[in-house]
């Protein structure tokens, strides 16, 4: 069976080129060939496609095998090239195959020509395999150092969550019990809810920080993906230099999604961020456009998983140096980067291609070379009704006349939950040993009807101490309060007896609740 292949023949003669085919023909291939005989239409035809190898004269008017060479090396170093020509001198031969021709082959032994580049092939086609090997290699080289990094990044992130939690606990504590009483109109109270929503963003910016490194559990539910967007905007407008225009096109009239608030963010900084690359951080605009539309199954021609309906949209536009299609075809691959070394990781749209299909969405990308690049990001609408929206508890918060012992290594934390509770009727002991807090409660264990205690404290955990307590009072309400853990899980907890675990840090609100919802559930000895 004949083997195709194609050829791009550089030559002058017709007649010489159908010399060349019979040649192949009879020596086995089944040629496809191109000729071309001026440097303007060789450089044209090895942009057009790619081939198998050059076969080429040495005396072309206007130009000789020489500057062909050195033409085809520029664009397509790995074809292999063939000088195909009549008596040339032996200075000549020896300097076109230093240059980089594979061999040279004389007109009137076109016999010879069959072997020759069935010997160029072969070795091509090993080369292609060493490089794609090597490629790979390296490839898995990048994604061993990635995941020792985001594994450093994971570790880093837990033990700053930790400290960071439990000061935005004192900060917010001690900022609720400063409003509390005061005129809801009076200055000092406005000033005092502008801390409390700081405070609500830090907490959700240390979420957003363990997810991304994978030491946060990632749950999908309803919710509405508006002023989730509004924020990440006013992020990025104080992230990018003011040469920078950023323009918005948000339509406030949009549904809920079963997503992430930390992916959604997420989706939009990571595409902004690379619009921004894509502008070479010099003046350009990026366009964000967000509404809802109605798709049908014409719209989705290309997404045959995903139902018709309606959508909510979002569009980053860039007016960047835009994709050319070799390079679209691989934008969403990990560690895939066109940046320099250190400039990024190659992460960024494969996160936000991962994220949107783990949401039942889809992306659509529009770019042309020198005309920018559009992100189009599309997640199904859920029913408005099941959007979870963060209530504020209103009215005067529950209260009690129990006692309870509140067991944290940091001193000031322990404060802000005896002060907080003692308002509220509850009758507090504090601890800061879980050793000494383990002596109190056996020594008199029916002087307690609940207990919050922190998880991560020097030599006994929390859960550890939950264990032992509910040893000598298996009926007794137990409260796990911590700032970060990756150790202790819902279903360790409830293993173990612990009615409840809150994340620092803890509104007065939440904490109030949590403790009668803890009485509550539990019955009465």
């Amino acid at each position: 069976m004949n083997k195709e292949i194609t050829v791009l023949n550089i030559e002058d003669l017709e007649d010489d080129t159908l010399l060349i085919k019979r040649a192949l023909v009879k020596g086995g291939f089944t040629p496809e060939m191109t000729r071309v005989e001026t440097p303007e239409a060789l450089r044209e035809a090895l942009q057009q496609k790619d081939w198998d190898i050059i076969l080429s004269d040495y005396s072309l008017p206007g130009f000789n095998g020489l500057n062909a060479l050195t033409i085809a090396r520029e664009s397509t170093p790995e074809i292999p090239f063939i000088l195909v020509s009549g008596a040339v001198g032996e200075e000549v031969a020896v300097e076109i195959m230093r240059q980089g021709a594979r061999d040279y082959v004389m007109k009137d032994k076109l016999s010879r020509l069959p072997p020759v580049i069935e010997r160029e092939l072969a070795e091509a086609a090993r080369h292609k395999e060493q490089f794609k090997d090597k490629e790979e290699k390296s490839k898995l080289e990048e994604q061993l150092r990635q995941a020792y990094k985001m594994e450093a990044i994971g570790t880093l992130a837990g033990g700053i969550a930790h400290d960071f939690n439990n000061l935005l606990t004192v900060i917010i504590g001690y900022t609720d019990m400063a409003k509390y009483g005061l005129p809801e109109s009076s200055e000092t109270s406005q000033c005092l809810d502008q801390v409390l929503k700081a405070g609500q963003s830090a907490k959700n910016l240390v979420k957003q920080i363990l997810t991304f490194s994978r030491k946060s559990p990632e749950t999908l539910s309803p919710l509405l993906p508006l002023p989730i967007i509004k924020e990440a905007l006013k992020f990025m407008r104080a992230s990018l230099p003011t040469t920078i225009e950023i323009r918005e096109d948000i339509s406030p009239d949009t549904s809920s999604i079963i997503a992430n608030p930390t992916n959604i963010h997420q989706i939009l900084v990571n595409l902004c961020t690379n619009a921004f690359h894509a502008m070479d951080k010099e003046k350009g605009t990026l366009t964000v456009k967000f509404y809802q539309e109605e798709l049908t199954r014409e719209d989705l021609i290309d997404e045959p998983d995903i139902a018709p309906g309606p959508f909510v949209h979002l569009a980053v536009s860039d007016t960047g140096s835009g994709i050319d299609k070799k390079t679209m075809a691989r934008i969403f691959e990990p560690y895939f980067t066109t940046k320099e070394i250190g400039k990024g990781s190659g992460m960024g749209l494969s996160l936000v291609h991962g994220i949107v299909y783990g949401g039942e969405g889809f992306i659509k990308v529009e770019s042309e070379p020198g005309h920018g690049s559009t992100f189009h990001v599309y997640f199904p609408v859920v029913e408005d009704s099941a959007a979870q929206i963060e209530e504020v508890f209103q009215g005067p918060l529950p209260g009690g006349t129990e006692r309870i012992l509140i067991v944290d290594d940091e001193q000031v934390i322990a404060s802000v939950f005896q002060k907080t509770l003692s308002k509220l009727g509850y009758l507090v002991t504090t601890e800061c040993s879980s050793e000494r807090a383990i002596e109190l409660f056996r020594t008199s264990p029916e002087s307690f009807d609940l207990v919050i205690t922190d998880q991560t404290m020097p030599q006994i955990t929390g859960a550890e101490l939950a264990g032992i307590i509910l040893k000598i009072r298996p009926d007794l309400p137990v409260i796990i309060c911590t700032g970060y853990s990756s150790i202790l899980t819902e279903e360790m907890a409830q293993e173990i007896g612990v009615r409840q675990i809150l994340m620092k840090p803890v509104s007065r609100s939440t904490l109030a609740l949590t403790i009668r919802k803890a009485f509550n559930n539990h019955p009465s000895p």
